[in-house]
């Protein structure tokens, strides 16, 4: 059965393209109920909020996600530590976090151990419903009560939104370009949700998952990457002739290179994989989805901060498996244009080794 099927009970797990509800009060734009579904409802309904009765296995995916699956989601020692103890702590208030926190420990363990896939798999589908069915109220009105917790439920949305698991074991989507679309709908709804609350949870107990100190000025980019940024920056002025859209990438390459040199200093963080995802334009979208060769050419640069974080379950062989899908859908006279990318994920990105990220200002 894939990931994205309904099980025989009827629980409804559809593709993250798939809208789960929409909120009854007008957005700006995308709420958190309607693109966070990796997994969720029925033709575009949540289910009845069903009764949760915590059984044995509701036992293992908690011992689980406190030994293994929180340290996932961050590098960071104190970050690990607020995943591990803040957010089930969260969780004890907010049935919809605690559900979310067994869902992606159910993932994991289906990750882990693919003999009991169906097992874990189901787990997974019932308490995403369950978290997705019972955090309605929260998410029609964000406050200081529950923006914690709504915090905490979207950087698990987050990492969900990376999860492409097949038969018996995680693999690669088809099409990894439109996957990252999805990614990006994903991102920026949970980042819409949350942004209301910012100065709210940033002085609560997860505030410090927010907090990336860091001195611009003594993180240079390694000269491997500053080349390859140059060289990009160089394609764009000369195959965009638009100057509208050359504008659009210049300043999407420009974030993209930004993020880059935070990665020089918060070394192997996962969680840095959305921080371009957030920030960059729709416009840029609109191009990505049409697969111009440019704005393609951009996002097999982002690959590189995918590879660097393939140690983590849910990113492994992300970067690797995009740069090459890309490499054969760029027409041939493209090609010289992503050899760093192609290189980066082969042998690694040559970060600036001489950089001491406790010299830089940032503090783990």
């Amino acid at each position: 059965m894939s990931m994205f099927e309904a099980p025989s009970d009827g629980v409804v797990f559809p593709h993250p393209n798939e809208s789960m509800l929409t909120s009854s009060r007008p957005s700006p734009g995308p709420s958190l109920t309607s693109v966070c579904a990796p997994f969720g409802g029925n033709n575009g309904q949540i289910a009845p909020k069903p009764v949760f009765f915590p059984g044995l296995l509701d036992l293992e995916l908690l011992h689980h996600y406190t030994t293994g699956t929180c340290f996932s989601l961050s590098s960071i020692p104190s970050k690990q530590q607020i995943w591990q103890i803040a957010v089930p702590r969260e969780a004890k208030s907010h049935g919809f976090l605690l559900h979310a926190l067994l869902a992606i420990s159910a993932v994991n363990l289906w990750y882990v151990n693919p003999t009991k896939r169906h097992l874990y798999e189901r787990a997974a589908l019932n308490h995403w419903n369950l978290a997705l069915a019972t955090s309605i109220p929260a998410l029609n009105e964000v406050t200081l009560y529950n923006c914690h917790a709504l915090f905490a439920m979207s950087g698990i949305v987050s990492v969900l939104s990376f999860v492409s698991p097949h038969s018996g074991k995680f693999g690669m989507p088809s099409d990894p370009v439109n996957d990252i679309l999805s990614v990006f709908t994903l991102i920026r709804g949970v980042t819409t949700v949350v942004q209301s609350a910012q100065e709210w949870i940033a002085q609560g107990s997860l505030g410090a998952l927010i907090d990336y100190s860091w001195n611009p000025t003594t993180s240079p980019l390694s000269e491997d990457a500053s080349v390859a940024f140059e060289k990009l920056f160089d394609t764009n002025e000369k195959e965009t002739l638009d100057p509208s859209i050359r504008d659009i990438y210049s300043s999407t390459i420009q974030g993209l290179k930004k993020t880059f040199e935070i990665h020089t200093v918060v070394r192997d963080e996962p969680g840095l994989v959305f921080t371009w995802l957030v920030v960059v334009q729709a416009s840029y979208i609109t191009q990505l989805e049409k697969k111009k060769p440019m704005a393609v050419t951009i996002l097999a640069h982002y690959a590189v901060l995918l590879h660097t974080s393939n140690g983590q379950w849910w990113l492994e062989g992300r970067g690797a498996h995009l740069v090459e899908f890309i490499r054969q859908i760029l027409p041939s006279e493209w090609l010289p244009a992503i050899l760093w990318p192609r290189e980066a994920v082969t042998t690694g990105w040559k970060r600036n080794a001489e950089l001491d990220p406790a010299a830089s200002g940032h503090a783990r």
